[in-house]
């Protein structure tokens, strides 16, 4: 996804009267906010209205001398924003899909590296009562795009998501936050859908003992809970959505998603049991390009820490630092007893931060900047006589093995696949382990589905070559040994569709490209 300003592919004159409109009329429950307290319950900020149709049957069809136009507008009355949910999005290679609303400078624009399983997936939320799609199709293209929407999210009027957190907040790079920027690039913002709700709620990118940048995220199990797999393939994760300082941004900061995750364990004790309270998956698409990112530590000793801070997303809002300064205190929730951190907030120099909804999941770091827990719930809130009150955390060291013994149930099997036995762990910046010389290779047939060659430089062309590939998040996907002088072509068959580095190194030169595994 890639987020432009180029009114030009939305004529003001078409506005919105000129295309052809799908008016939907949902059940009126669906149009107004319904409320919840901060606690093991998610706060909804919308429902999804169920419906499915296929954007290419209903779209307006023109032609502009280099391929097919589609146009479709899908509005529907009183809501604050919009958001689509696709059971297919499939885009042929130099197909796009275009969406905007109200503001039709503000464009998202889809290809087919977005999806290329071209399966379930969402777009980001948008401000008003309609969206426009326009598919383009030129006259090459080998196939038909498919776009079946089975749902679409409301977001009733008075959620803000943006600018929505209370006064007391202090944005994550205020003074406060100074000491705890790679804390900041480990959170995210996490938009849920659950069935039939929408909500917000925080997480953190985690760091595992191979420490192979697998993109683990780590947020609340009440966050997760019922969701089901295809669910999950339209959750949102949002990195960097912070403001650029100290002061609140005139302007929404540019959004940067990762669509879809895959669940790997939470503490689904029972029905009625959150347990420790967490929910681990790893993320579909990565983590997105030109971010900056951060693998979390972590700490599973069961010891409290005397200070330190909570970063996290308060009503779906830019990033915020919560501080404490006296020591976290061993507490329960539910019938699991000594699962919890209390934690109670002090004022800082920009506010005193608190949790909100949306916080939901967010990461407690201790006073050596390891996670030790993830947010349940409190009462800590903006209004001046819950400053004070305490908030929950579920502690790290009973998501780690107190759950039960089912690997689904724990941490460990994959914060800890080859049972070292760690008790802590240090974080680590995203990329890839070493600079590279420009030293320019190129990657034939490139995009492909099942084998690529390689054209080297002459420098190469006798010497043994280390071919490495890497997912975008830099975990290393495949290794193989080359002769030069007798290239064959490697095999990329097995590997999921989307875009891959490769990296060749040869008597310590090392060049680097980027292909398409369609």
């Amino acid at each position: 996804m890639a987020q432009i300003k180029n009114s030009k592919l939305f004529p003001h004159s078409e506005e919105p009267g000129n295309l052809p409109t799908l008016c939907l009329h949902p059940p009126s429950e669906l149009l107004h906010r319904s409320e919840s307290p901060k606690s093991a319950l998610p706060q909804i900020i919308g429902k999804v209205y169920d419906t499915t149709f296929d954007v290419m049957k209903l779209a307006r069809y023109d032609e502009n001398g280099e391929g097919r136009i589609y146009d479709l507008r899908i509005h529907i009355d009183g809501v604050e924003a919009l958001i689509l949910y696709f059971s297919a999005l499939y885009l042929p290679q130099s197909c796009f899909l275009y969406t905007t609303g109200r503001d039709v400078d503000n464009i998202y624009t889809f290809s087919f590296v977005d999806n290329p399983q071209g399966g379930s997936y969402s777009i980001p939320m948008i401000d008003g009562e309609y969206i426009i799609l326009r598919v383009f199709v030129p006259y090459d293209c080998s196939a038909e795009p498919h776009i079946i929407i089975s749902g679409v999210g409301i977001i009733p009027k008075g959620e803000k998501g943006y600018g929505g957190s209370g006064s007391c907040e202090v944005n994550v790079n205020c003074n406060e936050g100074l000491q705890w920027k790679n804390q900041k690039n480990a959170t995210v913002r996490i938009l849920i859908r659950n069935v039939n709700s929408i909500y917000w709620c925080s997480g953190t990118l985690m760091n595992n003992g191979r420490k192979d940048r697998t993109p683990y995220i780590l947020t609340a199990n009440h966050c997760g809970k019922g969701a089901t797999k295809e669910n999950l393939k339209q959750w949102q994760f949002f990195f960097n959505y912070e403001a650029a300082n100290c002061s609140q941004p005139a302007l929404e900061p540019e959004l940067k998603p990762s669509v879809g995750g895959t669940k790997k364990a939470a503490s689904d004790v029972s029905i009625s049991n959150l347990g420790s309270d967490f929910y681990l998956l790893t993320l579909n698409q990565g983590i997105p390009e030109n971010v900056n990112a951060f693998f979390s530590g972590w700490s599973r000793l069961d010891y409290p820490s005397a200070s330190g801070v909570c970063i996290h997303h308060p009503q779906g809002d830019i990033k915020k630092i919560s501080t404490y300064t006296t020591p976290t205190l061993s507490s329960s929730w539910e019938n699991m007893s000594n699962s919890h951190w209390k934690v109670s907030w002090s004022a800082t120099e920009n506010g005193h931060g608190v949790t909100e909804g949306g916080s939901s999941g967010s990461a407690l770091f201790n006073s050596n900047g390891l996670l030790m827990g993830t947010l349940t719930g409190g009462q800590s809130s903006c209004d001046s006589s819950n400053l004070n009150q305490p908030d929950y955390f579920g502690k790290f060291s009973a998501h780690w093995d107190l759950n039960g013994q089912a690997d689904t149930l724990r941490l460990q099997p994959f914060l800890d696949p080859d049972h070292i036995g760690m008790t802590t762990l240090e974080g680590m910046t995203l990329g890839l382990d070493q600079t590279f010389d420009i030293l320019i290779f190129s990657v034939f047939p490139n995009p492909s589905s099942q084998n690529i060659s390689l054209h080297l430089p002459d420098s190469f062309s006798t010497l043994k070559i280390m071919v490495e590939i890497f997912h975008p998040t830099g975990q290393k996907v495949m290794k193989i040994e080359l002769d030069g002088i007798h290239p064959v072509p490697i095999q990329i068959s097995h590997l999921c569709p989307g875009i891959y580095f490769i990296r060749i190194t040869s008597d310590e030169k090392s060049s680097i490209a980027k292909f398409i595994k369609q």
